[in-house]
């Protein structure tokens, strides 16, 4: 609102003389309004200053105490202190299969493929009395692995196929590994185990055929020296015996893509 002040006027007497002395009125800075010999319009100056409060004076010497407002401490996942950003929700992890406990005894199950879309996907090792796997590749075998419930069931490099639609002989099983493209193949897996053989002045005993680029070691015949040994000490499921096959020897295996 506009402010409004009065001119102020001032009367004294002397004492000295006793007679008044009229005093001139000082006006108050401003312009005189036309409407009111009372009210002026005042000029524009320095702003009043602020309204003193009743609050007490504090002692000299004392400072003001200040109050700090703690510092907002920003919730997770948020930027500068805004609202918490929202975070993707996680998928629980897939629940992984247990692995198959340690084989105690044989495994045999059978597979059944279909060869009119894909090959069989197998390496396969001839020998007298039995089929070796050297190798699983890329085919219907590896497409049954995909869906065995267990890793047991499931195709593997040195398992044997101990028939093939039924049929036990090797060259049977042959003959419909050739001309058929529906079978069902009869896969065993023995138990392994480990032998110690000590050839010194000794021989090893056994006659053997390693063939390249399979994964065992078949064994055609035991004729004495550190086999015989061997089997002379230890129970007769864990004798070498004709028809058996070395996996590895001192822990190597053969490379079956060479």
């Amino acid at each position: 609102g506009r402010i409004v002040r009065r001119p102020l006027f001032s009367c004294c007497a002397s004492e000295e003389d006793g007679a008044a002395t009229e005093i001139k009125p000082v006006p108050v800075s401003g312009v005189w309004n036309q409407t009111s010999a009372d009210e002026v319009v005042p000029e524009k100056g320095p702003p009043p200053p602020p309204a003193q409060t009743n609050q007490k004076e504090k002692p000299p010497g004392r400072q003001e105490e200040t109050r700090k407002e703690p510092e907002r401490v920003p919730e997770p996942n948020s930027v500068n202190g805004a609202a918490p950003l929202a975070a993707a929700p996680v998928a629980p992890p897939a629940p992984t299969q247990a692995p198959d406990p340690p084989m105690k005894d044989p495994i045999q199950f059978d597979v059944t493929v279909d060869l009119t879309v894909d090959e069989l996907g197998l390496k396969l090792y001839v020998m007298p009395m039995s089929i070796s796997i050297s190798l699983v590749r890329s085919g219907a075998v590896q497409k049954y692995n995909n869906g065995a419930l267990s890793d047991n069931y499931c195709v593997r490099q040195n398992d044997f196929i101990k028939a093939v639609n039924g049929k036990i002989a090797v060259s049977d099983m042959i003959d419909v590994l050739k001309t058929r493209s529906k079978m069902t193949l009869t896969i065993y897996r023995p138990v392994p185990f480990k032998v110690v053989l000590n050839k010194q002045n000794s021989i090893l005993g056994c006659r053997i055929n390693a063939m390249p680029g399979h994964s065992v070691i078949y064994v055609n015949e035991v004729l004495g020296g550190a086999t015989s040994v061997h089997n002379a000490q230890v129970p007769e499921e864990l004798q070498v015996k004709v028809h058996d096959c070395f996996i590895a020897v001192n822990g190597a295996h053969a490379d079956v893509d060479k």
